[in-house]
């Protein structure tokens, strides 16, 4: 399981490219703090829906743990990408997979 560092205050940040044809991202965890308050989402895709949404405040970290009872799966050929509603950084540590369509 890759794990990226998480380290922008841009809208729109690609934090895990598309993994081309057939392959699909699970994120299986991840811990994140901003520098100031910011709705952070991790989305499907540029234009895709969001996957996660959470407020942060400044220092707050939001984590989501490593979990056999939830799935945060995208959808084929997308990157998963961070929206921010300001310019606020917001930096941690994200765990993925990239798995084959089907599985």
């Amino acid at each position: 399981m890759p794990c990226i560092l998480v380290d922008s205050a841009t809208d729109g940040t690609s934090l895990v490219a598309a993994p081309g044809a057939n392959r699909k991202i699970r994120v299986n965890g991840f811990s994140l703090s901003a520098a100031g308050a910011v709705t952070a989402t991790l989305k499907d895709g540029a234009a895709g829906s969001a996957v996660w949404k959470g407020t942060m405040a400044t220092g707050v970290p939001h984590t989501l743990p490593p979990k056999a009872d939830w799935e945060v799966i995208l959808t084929a050929n997308t990157a998963l990408v961070l929206g921010l509603s300001g310019s606020v950084n917001v930096a941690g540590v994200l765990d993925y997979t990239v798995l084959a369509v089907g599985a």
